[in-house]
């Protein structure tokens, strides 16, 4: 998933989107990896989808390992 898609999806820009990344406020389906200018934002669809649909920490964990 991109970050276009992800801020698109969530009705925000993508700047913004790329700022709460870096900041961690989606920290369990998205990451900021490296500083400066070269920072690579990974964004996992399956955690976001289990996320966006409102399920328990828990059920997301169990339905990840499988």
């Amino acid at each position: 998933m991109t970050v276009k898609e992800l801020a698109e999806d969530m009705g925000i820009t993508e700047l913004v989107a790329r700022e709460a990344i870096k900041e961690e406020k989606f920290f369990y389906f998205a990451w900021a990896v490296g500083s400066g200018k070269r920072v690579k934002i990974i964004i996992n669809r399956n955690r976001y989808n289990l996320w966006k649909n409102g399920y328990d920490i828990e059920l997301i964990k169990k339905a990840l390992e499988h």
